[in-house]
């Protein structure tokens, strides 16, 4: 059975990082398109209309935490994957970010399984 293809949003201020996403999320079929603070996030999302963001937290101005219950306050109709990808793995950072509205928490460096867990889940999740 072929996958659904979902526009997915990478958000990293580090260009380097957010372009070696958007490969693995392009290698597995998806639409990608990166921005590099939280309010290109923000409005890349008004706009975009992903199925799934790969935020980062350690953003400048306006880090993940912010971004993603901003999100979460704005959008009320369409359901969102926000997924943490971030160099911030203790047990108190992964509370924090689902207390912020993320609904997973990957530490760098991140794998191509985890993301397809995520993206391409066996039984449809969304």
């Amino acid at each position: 059975m072929a996958h659904k293809k979902y526009s997915i949003l990478i958000v990293d201020d580090d260009k380097s990082v957010a372009h070696l996403m958007h490969t693995l999320v392009r290698g597995l079929g998806h639409e990608a398109h990166c921005v590099y603070d939280g309010s290109e996030a923000i409005s890349a999302f008004r706009t975009r209309k992903p199925k799934v963001i790969l935020l980062d937290i350690g953003l400048p101005t306006m880090d993940g935490y912010e971004v993603a219950r901003t999100i979460r306050n704005q959008n009320h109709e369409d359901p969102v994957i926000i997924v943490a990808v971030t160099g911030y793995g203790r047990r108190v950072e992964k509370i924090k970010s689902e207390e912020a509205g993320f609904n997973y928490h990957l530490t760098k460096p991140v794998s191509i399984e985890a993301l397809r867990h995520i993206i391409d889940p066996p039984d449809e999740e969304f």
